[in-house]
């Protein structure tokens, strides 16, 4: 399901949805793999299919051996954050395993890196209501 579908559906409010975004990634934070997903993400936005060569080239960028890239690999498809499509035949390829978390992860790392643009609201104006997660 799609946070589209989870709203027209009715099943989920917009603040459920942001609280299971921010609760899957405190997860990954919590169990040191967020560097990984964030390295990943952008990888995953070019193309929905990637290999272990893509993958492991993206985790260069957090780990450095071979053996810690592989554990960061098997540790994110534990938890669903990507994953292999079973009875595939060599070579294998990966996917998000729930894309828009994939683009929750992406977008927190985007805008932790970039300052945010000024604000032109009312004083007093808030963000509530907003929900653009997983664009």
């Amino acid at each position: 399901m799609t946070p589209t579908t989870w709203t027209e559906c009715g099943l989920w409010s917009c603040s459920r949805i942001t609280n299971y975004y921010q609760n899957r990634y405190r997860e990954l934070e919590g169990r040191d793999l967020l560097r990984g997903a964030v390295a990943l993400a952008p990888v995953f936005q070019r193309t929905e299919d990637i290999s272990d060569g893509q993958i492991d080239t993206a985790l260069r960028a957090v780990a450095t051996s071979e053996s810690s890239r592989l554990a960061i690999r098997e540790k994110l498809n534990a938890l669903g954050y990507i994953w292999c499509p079973p009875n595939q035949t060599p070579p294998v390829t990966w996917q998000p395993g729930i894309p828009s978390l994939m683009a929750y992860v992406r977008q927190r790392a985007e805008s932790a890196a970039t300052p945010p643009p000024p604000r032109n609201r009312p004083p007093g104006a808030d963000d509530e209501g907003d929900c653009h997660v997983g664009r």
